[in-house]
C-alpha cells in the first residue's frame, strides 16, 4: 500500500469521485496510514530478530 492517497491510480480516482481534498486526507487519514507503515516496520524488525 501507499502512505498517501496519491500513491496509486485508485487513490486518485477516489479523490476525484468523492471530491476529497488532499489536505483533508492528510489531516484525517494520513496519520493512520503512517502509523500502519511504522507498525509494519516494527513487525518486520521483530521477525528479523527472532526468526
Amino acid at each position: 500500500g501507499s502512505a498517501v492517497i496519491i500513491g496509486s491510480a485508485a487513490g486518485v480516482a477516489v479523490m476525484g469521485i468523492q471530491q476529497i481534498d488532499f489536505m483533508w486526507y492528510l489531516k484525517k487519514i494520513g496519520w493512520l496510514a503512517l502509523m500502519g507503515f511504522f507498525a509494519g516496520i516494527a513487525v518486520f524488525l521483530l521477525q528479523m530478530m527472532f526468526f
